[in-house]
């Protein structure tokens, strides 16, 4: 059983806006940028539920969940909660990253990617620490470290922070998405980059290649959000999530359960040479 708690007014927006096909979950579509607007899920450091069985709609495997510590005693009270509102939060994240010390992965855990693998080694962080990573490489770093790996979860601005058994404080930023970071630090669109968008069908590689362009690998991710989508298609179904290696794109094919959304991805990551007939990518070519 979960518990999900939201004020009257969000939940009459939420509720006019659910879609009419949500293929990968409610918890996917509450993620997107375009559905959050800004707002966050509050959620405790330590789970307080689980998966009562090994198999279910989308559940294969239990393996990875029995890895995870789960609250068993109960709690009377959750004590002082304003470092929760966000100008106090923004201020303890920002603070967190600029006194961190930078550390080059996976060197600095011996250089082993096996699961787990890092585990020692965050357990012994006593000061703040922080790993710089892209999306691309996100689950690079979580295997090793023993963290959910599919996706980025529990993120504040595309960082995410770990208190480590030796009492410090473990940061991931991520150089698109967190704004903490030194300008040197942090990854922008090329500005040799330009947005297309394709046909039905056509891979970015070939969409750019007509433009008279290339297709910007490392820049494809920059249109992954639905503000940036919205802006290029008309998106009358409003945004989705869905996982291939051809999103974010426009499904343009009526005989799609997703017809007219704009679907982005957490989970999958964009490639210039993948394409799929029913739907329109967003692509970013260098010129």
């Amino acid at each position: 059983k979960r518990l999900v708690s939201m004020q009257a007014s969000t939940w009459r927006e939420l509720r006019t806006r659910w879609p009419a096909a949500p293929t990968t979950g409610w918890d996917h579509w509450m993620r997107l940028s375009s559905t959050s607007r800004g707002r966050e899920c509050v959620a405790p450091r330590i789970n307080r539920s689980r998966h009562a069985n090994s198999r279910g709609t989308n559940v294969h495997d239990n393996r990875p969940f029995e890895r995870f510590s789960f609250e068993r005693t109960g709690v009377d009270s959750f004590g002082d909660l304003s470092y929760l509102l966000q100008q106090s939060y923004e201020v303890e994240f920002g603070r967190a990253v600029r006194i961190a010390h930078r550390q080059e992965w996976p060197s600095v855990w011996g250089g082993r990617s096996t699961q787990g693998a890092a585990q020692s080694w965050m357990r012994s962080v006593k000061s703040t620490e922080l790993l710089l990573y892209t999306r691309e490489q996100y689950r690079a770093i979580a295997k090793p470290l023993g963290i959910w790996a599919e996706s980025q979860r529990a993120t504040h601005n595309g960082t995410i922070t770990l208190p480590t058994e030796g009492g410090g404080l473990l940061v991931l930023a991520d150089r698109r998405r967190c704004p903490y970071l030194d300008s040197q630090e942090r990854l922008g669109p090329s500005p040799l980059a330009r947005p297309i968008s394709a046909v039905a069908g056509a891979s970015c590689t070939s969409a750019c290649r007509d433009a008279g362009g290339k297709c910007d690998a490392a820049t494809l991710e920059w249109g992954n959000r639905c503000e940036v989508m919205q802006a290029h298609f008309a998106c009358e179904a409003g945004c989705g999530h869905q996982v291939g290696p051809e999103l974010p794109a426009y499904a343009s094919s009526p005989s799609l359960d997703t017809y007219q959304q704009c679907l982005v991805s957490d989970i999958a990551v964009s490639q210039c040479d993948a394409k799929y007939t029913k739907t329109r990518r967003l692509c970013f070519c260098a010129f």
